[in-house]
Parts: structure tokens; sequence; C-alpha cells
């Protein structure tokens, strides 16, 4: 970008990770001017801070950064950025409202977290005994909704602004009232806000649980390791409920060395899956 923007913040993460909310909480910041209405290519004439979600590919780009951008091109350019994840698995089986469909639809949809916390992860590693690390802070969704007022002061200190205490009722300012997209994130009425509380693990319900395999299906080892990566599990053992087990049946003969490491790869595999080796009479033990 090639200028430095010393009182810009730029708040994004994944859709429905609670971007929204951040934006609306952003307003209660005494003298720091939001936009909410789209991002033209004058914004930061007359703003200091805008909201956008990660773009497919996990950048953040539009009419007013016309290229992809990674957060670390903001960071080292002076630009203070908020980012907020969310389980993955929250996230995928969210839907609309009154409407049933997913807001993450199909792979590709899917495939939005997945880039997004590529791009966050990648960006605190990269952040670390830089300069910069100071520009960024990264937010756990879940951590927010159980301490909101904690994590409300650690921002008004990052952004260096006052905040004002009537940020709690949010919900209530901000009902029936058109400030964010028309697909629901950044245009909508938001007659269903509802104060700040825990709000996770939906993806647990039974009604979820094929979403859920198609997740593994098709995103199995990003979803994994990325969700290892950001603190929520600490192995892959919960993929094992949503794998149909097999019982593999091993006839064998004097192939103790052949059926070890068949038994291995056997058990390597996602899902709780029965072995039964049929010996024929065998002397090697």
């Amino acid at each position: 970008m090639g200028k430095i923007y010393s009182d810009k913040i730029i708040v994004t993460g994944a859709p429905r990770s609670g971007t929204s909310m951040m934006s609306l909480l952003m307003t209660y910041f005494k003298d720091l001017s939001v936009y909410e209405n789209g991002t033209p290519p004058t914004l930061w004439d007359n703003h200091n801070i805008f909201t956008t979600q990660f773009r497919p590919d996990g950048k953040i780009w539009n009419d007013f950064i016309p290229k992809p951008t990674g957060l670390v091109d903001f960071l080292k350019d002076g630009v203070k950025v908020i980012v907020i994840y969310r389980d993955g698995r929250d996230c995928v089986v969210s839907k609309r409202i009154p409407k049933t469909d997913y807001w993450y639809t199909g792979t590709e949809g899917i495939n939005k977290w997945v880039t997004s916390a590529k791009e966050l992860i990648s960006a605190m590693d990269d952040v670390k005994g830089k300069s910069y690390k100071n520009n960024l802070l990264v937010i756990k969704y879940e951590d927010f909704c159980k301490h909101p007022k904690k994590h409300m002061n650690k921002i008004e200190k990052f952004v260096g602004y006052e905040l004002d205490k009537s940020w709690e009722k949010f919900h209530l300012d901000y009902k029936d009232v058109k400030s964010m997209s028309t697909e629901g994130a950044i245009g909508t009425e938001h007659s269903s806000l509802r104060p700040i509380k825990p709000n996770s693990g939906r993806w647990k319900k039974t009604e979820y649980t094929a979403r859920i395999k198609e997740v593994i299906d098709n995103y199995g080892k990003d979803f994994k390791e990325l969700l290892i990566s950001l603190g929520y599990e600490k192995d892959s053992k919960w993929v094992d409920e949503y794998i149909k087990p097999i019982t593999f049946v091993i006839p064998s003969r004097n192939n103790l060395d052949l059926l070890k490491i068949a038994y291995k790869s056997i058990r390597a595999l996602s899902g709780k899956h029965e072995i039964l080796i049929l010996d024929d009479a065998s002397v090697d033990g």
C-alpha cells in the first residue's frame, strides 16, 4: 500500500465468526469513525475503521483494496488488524434465518473457513519477534462470548480510543436497524440480535451429523489440522464418530511381519474399525 496508516483499523474474520457483531461493537468507541456500509475508494479519507470478511482465497480485497492483500501486508503498513475466529464446525452449520440453507454453501463455501484459518495462522507465525506484531489482535469468538467485558477492555487498549460503557446494550440499540450486507454480514435487519452470551458447540447436535460428515469427506485433513492449530482439538479423534465402522477380515498363515504392517495401517485410519484375523495354524509367532 506504500503508506503508513497509524490510526487505521480493520476488523476481519471468516464468515459467521462474529465479524458483524464486532463491527457493531466498534461503534461504541468514542471518536472512532466506523464505516459500516461497504468500502468506497475514499473510505479512509473520512473514517478510521471498516469491517470486511476474508475472501475465498483468505485475503482481504474489494473496490477499496483492488488486489488481494494478506494480513501481514496491512500490519507492516501500520494498520491495526483485529481478527476474530471461530470453530469452523460451528461456522459451517450456521443457517440463514428464517431460511434453512447454510451460510456456507457447498464445498466452495466451506473452503472460505479453511483459507481464512490458514491466513490467520500464517500471520500469527509471521509476526513472532517482528516490530509489527503489536498491530495484530486475535480474538477467539468462544472466549469473547464467555468474557465480553474482558475482551472489550483489551480492544480498547489496542485501538487507543475510549469505550462507551453503553456497548453492553448494543443488541437493543441496533434492533431493526439496517447497518450490515444483504447477505447478512456487513444491510440486513438486526431484529434477532441478542445479548452476548456463550454460543458454541451447535455442530455436535445430531441434526448436523450429515453436514459435519460432508465437511470431513471434502476437507477432512485440512479441517482436522486447522482445528488443532487453533486450539479447538488436541487430536483428530473427534472425527471417529462420523466415520462408518468397517470390519477388516484378514486370513493369514505365517505372515506376521505383513500382518503387523496391515494392522498399523488400519489403526491409523479415521474411525473405530474392527480387525478380524483368521490364522491358519501359523508357526511364525
